[in-house]
Order: C-alpha cells, then structure tokens, then sequence
C-alpha cells in the first residue's frame, strides 16, 4: 500500500487482494467524516435527529417484524 499528497488530494493505492466491501465500508467512513468534520450542529441536535430517524423507520417497519 502507497499513500501520497498530491496538491490538495490524497491517493491511496491497495492492492487488489483487499476485501473489496472493507474498501467500501472505508470509504463511506471517511465520506461521514468528511461530512461530519464541515457540520456545525451540536450534539444534542444530532441526537434529536438520530432519535427521530430511528422512531420513523420503526413506524414504517414495525409491521415486518410484529
């Protein structure tokens, strides 16, 4: 593996015998990081939202598993 800065990109090369839905599990990591390190919201805000996604997705799925 090889990382090098380059301008304002970084580029990671990985060897083709790395689990390829680790490399996707990874990448989305450092997408909500990217995402979360540009957020102003507060934790408490976050928390809010989290609670609200979690309470909607059970009312829409509830049915699938009761």
């Amino acid at each position: 593996m090889t990382i090098q800065s380059i301008e304002n990109e970084t580029i990671i090369r990985i060897p083709n015998s790395v689990n390829y839905s680790f490399l996707q599990d990874f990448i989305d990591y450092l997408q909500v990081k990217s995402i979360l390190s540009n957020s102003q919201a507060t934790d408490n805000e976050i928390d809010s939202i989290s609670e609200k996604a979690q309470t909607d997705w059970w009312e829409i799925n509830k049915n699938k598993f009761l």
